[in-house]
């Protein structure tokens, strides 16, 4: 049952916010227009020289051009940004410093949405995250870490480049709200020693080391960067409010909820033992010529004081732990042919294991009549490699007509189990559900051609096709053009698509109480975008409108009576002990729309720089039978406000940023059976840094950093059975009442890098 009238109003409040955002960026806009003239006449000779600097990106076109004539809105984060801002996290840095794109912490896995579509709970698998174009997302679930996961040393960050909108075109799978690219720095740039340590509180440390070395190799130019880091988090302890959930009918026995002590079936209370995340991580990138190596090696550990995935797991529990381990390699080799022919090889190779173990000390959660506990362990790994060859033809020698072309073979494998164990003993209690051994061979072949007729005018149109054996071949086309309409005005127009091929735990898996899914296709996204950008001096206005159509989403369906029945009768599902089950499908679509602005510049001499972004968005999901529902999770209106000085010298750089988000439905609202639809209220983080140079000490720096958030709750469901199928066996009238994920309301920074031996430490 989805409560119409609740829907409505929640979508009449959407809708206001959306207006008063449309509202604000055309007052923006409209103030910009009158005051900027003046304000541009003002700035000195090296902040209009500044005005000829424009963000060069490569990654919505594997080719470098302008943030402004990309087919698609690129921001660019640089390395300054995050050492200025204080940021620590590739999601904060998307929250604090990105344009239409906005991240949620449930304190598992980050989810991570643009432009009022997030997917909770996808394990990220609806952007494709990048590491120097080396893809992360893995075939068995599709994950990508926007935190600690990310596994990259910040030090050895050189900027990041975020594209909103699908980006298929050139990249396959998984691009459907945008593609993120983390690019490291040369050794030109990163020249010596670094060594660097940050503690932030209340109990989180990181430490790493680098190196930046230019050489000789055979009478050639050669380069090495490598980086190793630790980061340690033992993390705040969170007060979950006692949630009284009484008797287990199933048993007659109070519901437990930890392994000492007596069962008094109340969850909750000051959790203090299990945020915890450990991650060492390695990276090495080697340039000789046309000649680049790159290596990439971390582990991922992780455990959280409660879990949304299985209610009845122990609460503040340190055993209970999800753990990847990644090993990357990628050897690329470019060769330039002729003067209007470039060619390149890039051949990869992934290795990916994630594990899971949740343990649940219930009475009847080991199907025994004595109490005990049991460990539910999930264990999967992928491995993959593919080579991508690719062609760029300058047909004039001027990149004004570019012929880009490429083909990417890949070969695959995936594995897959989950077991009951006896916790005291290791013993396997039950016989392995889940079970997943598959191999595979894909392929991508693209093409795309640039084409810039004039100085007033460009072009960018491809086309990408992917097979994949376990559904019909998919067609992901996108077309720009960008108009210089007027001096340093820009107008572009953007259509583009992406798709997401099911990831094989949803493909393939099956349980006693799951079906394997049936013909399940590629979820599908287009877009339509329309941008207008305005540039005086080193000011820069813009202003984006976006619609999207999303199709054929894959969720967990819970099967009817008769489809249960069904199911039984075909030995699908246990023939006994089964009374509900469940089944992947292609069940829902999504429209959005919204707009998007922004306004950035620098003054006096580049000592001031400064940004402000706002997004405004409705996005409903849409149902066969018509219902809609707006988005759980994702705020519908949300932004960004950032402004730094340099004092120059000794004097340190002073940085202050702002994040807010409007309200949100709380993940898993529309399935709870509360009387009025659960949301947590508007977010506001402020953050003030100081950052600068260590007086009388050659190469050593510092920064320091405050971060404050107004509200302490997530819109996560925290605890047992909130939801509705966890509620059925209890009285409605002794309903439980919700409580939320928490959210770290104060963090301090504190930290200490020094460069030596190369530019940096002189």
């Amino acid at each position: 049952m989805r409560p119409a009238a609740r829907r409505w109003s929640h979508a009449g409040e959407a809708t206001s916010a959306w207006l008063a955002g449309v509202t604000c960026v055309a007052g923006v806009a409209g103030v910009a227009g009158v005051a900027w003239p003046a304000l541009a006449h003002a700035e000195d000779a090296l902040d209009l020289e500044a005005s000829l600097e424009e963000p060069v990106v490569t990654t919505a076109s594997k080719s470098a051009e302008s943030a402004g004539a990309a087919p698609g809105r690129s921001t660019v984060l640089t390395a300054e940004d995050l050492r200025v801002y204080g940021l620590r996290t590739l999601a904060d840095a998307i929250d604090f410093l990105s344009v239409g794109a906005v991240s949620a912490n449930p304190l598992h896995a980050v989810d991570l949405g643009a432009r009022g579509v997030m997917i909770p709970g996808d394990q990220g698998n609806h952007f494709l995250l990048l590491i120097d174009g080396h893809a992360m997302n893995d075939p068995l679930v599709g994950a990508a870490r926007f935190d600690f996961g990310l596994a990259v040393p910040l030090e050895m960050i050189d900027h990041i480049e975020v594209l909103t909108g699908p980006g298929s075109v050139l990249y396959g799978s998984n691009a459907m709200l945008g593609v993120i690219n983390v690019i490291t720095k040369q050794a030109k740039h990163w020249s010596g020693g670094h060594v660097a340590a940050e503690w932030e509180s209340p109990k989180s440390s990181r430490v790493g080391a680098g190196l930046g070395w230019e050489f000789e190799l055979f009478g050639a130019p050669a380069a090495l960067t490598s980086a190793v880091g630790y980061e340690r988090l033992r993390g705040a302890s969170f007060d979950f409010r006692p949630q009284d959930y009484g008797i287990d009918i199933t048993s007659q026995a109070p519901f437990r909820f930890s392994r000492s002590g007596p069962a008094t079936g109340v969850w909750g209370g000051v959790a203090s033992h299990s945020y915890t995340a450990d991650v060492p991580t390695a990276l090495v990138r080697f340039t000789a010529g046309g000649l680049e190596v790159g290596l990439h090696a971390s582990l991922y550990r992780r455990s959280t004081p409660y879990s949304n995935f299985d209610a009845l797991s122990d609460f503040d529990d340190p055993d209970g732990f999800e753990l990847d381990r990644a090993l990357r390699v990628d050897v690329k080799y470019t060769r330039v042919v002729s003067p209007i022919l470039k060619l390149s090889a890039r051949l990869y190779g992934d290795s990916f294991d994630d594990k899971t173990v949740r343990n649940v000390s219930t009475s009847g959660a080991c199907l025994a009549d004595a109490p005990r506990t049991c460990s539910y362990t999930t264990v999967g790994s992928a491995r993959w490699a593919g080579l991508e060859l690719q062609g760029a033809l300058d047909w004039f020698r001027d990149a004004r007509l570019v012929t880009l072309v490429g083909v990417e073979p890949r070969v695959l494998s995936v594995a897959h189990v989950s077991d009951t164990r006896d916790y005291a003993t290791g013993l396997v209690l039950l016989s392995s559900t889940d079970v997943i051994h598959a191999h595979a061979q894909t392929i991508g072949a693209y093409l795309q051609q640039q084409w810039e007729p004039s100085a007033y005018l460009s072009a960018n149109a491809g086309v990408r096709l992917d097979a994949d054996p376990r559904f019909s071949p998919v067609l992901s086309p996108r077309v720009a053009a960008a108009l210089r309409a007027w001096k340093e005005g820009t107008i572009r127009l953007v259509f583009s698509s992406a798709y997401r091929a099911p990831t094989y735990l949803e493909t393939d898996s099956a349980a006693p109480d799951q079906l394997a899914a049936r013909s399940l296709q590629p979820e599908r996204v287009r877009s339509l975008e329309a941008t207008v950008e305005q540039k005086i001096g080193p000011h820069r206005l813009f202003v984006d409108v976006f619609r999207s159509w999303w199709t054929n989403l894959v969720e967990l369906h819970e099967l009817s009576a008769a489809e249960v029945a069904d199911a039984r009768a075909r030995g699908e599902i246990a023939a006994f002990g089964t009374v509900s089950a469940s089944q992947f499908r292609n069940i829902s679509s999504i429209d959005g729309y919204g707009i998007d602005g922004g306004l950035e510049g620098a003054g006096f001499t580049r000592r001031l720089r400064y940004g402000l972004t706002y997004t405004a968005a409705y996005a409903r999901r849409v149902f066969a039978d018509g219902t809609t529902q707006l988005l759980t999770v994702t705020p519908s209106v949300f932004g960004n406000a950032r402004a730094s000085w340099d004092f120059g010298g000794a004097w340190p750089t002073a940085g202050l940023a702002l994040h807010w988000m409007g309200p949100r439905v709380v993940d898993g609202a529309y399935q709870a059976t509360y009387p009025t639809l659960q949301t947590v209220p508007s977010q506001l983080e402020v953050r003030a840094t100081l950052s600068g140079p260590v007086p009388h000490a050659r190469g050593l720096s510092y920064r320091l950093s405050v971060n404050y958030a107004l509200n302490d709750r997530a819109p996560y469901f925290a605890g047992p059975f909130q939801r509705s199928v966890g509620l059925t066996a209890f009285d409605p009238t002794a309903r439980v009442a919700p409580d939320f994920a928490p959210v770290e309301r104060l963090r301090v920074l504190a930290g200490l890098q020094w460069d030596f031996l190369g530019s940096e430490g002189r």
